[in-house]
């Protein structure tokens, strides 16, 4: 008889009684160690990169050009965080005419 009413039940009464919750992965105490400590070595680096190699670049070109540091900081910077992205725009628009590059 149990067999012959699991057939008769809709998919969606079927489904209700699953619990989606009991399924969830949960990390380990070990795991968000090693997600903080690979987090604060990317941050680390990045801001070792930027100070021994970006900003000293930045001041090269500011001098050549006798651009003032404020303006320098705030023109330079902002081109050079966003070059990456305007690279693969102009890439994706004249080299392999995609339309990727148009509109972003």
């Amino acid at each position: 008889r149990s067999d012959r009413n699991n057939a008769i039940r809709s998919p969606t009464s079927i489904d209700m009684d699953h619990n989606d919750q009991d399924e969830v992965p949960t990390a380990s105490l070990g795991t968000w160690i090693f997600l903080v400590v690979v987090a604060a070595v990317s941050f680390w680096s990045q801001a070792t990169v930027t100070e021994e190699r970006f900003v000293p670049a930045l001041n090269v070109i500011a001098n050549i050009f006798n651009i003032p540091d404020d303006i320098a900081g705030a023109t330079l910077m902002a081109a050079g965080a966003s070059s990456p992205e305007l690279f693969s725009s102009f890439v994706a628009l004249f080299i392999t005419h995609s339309s990727l590059g148009l509109g972003t």
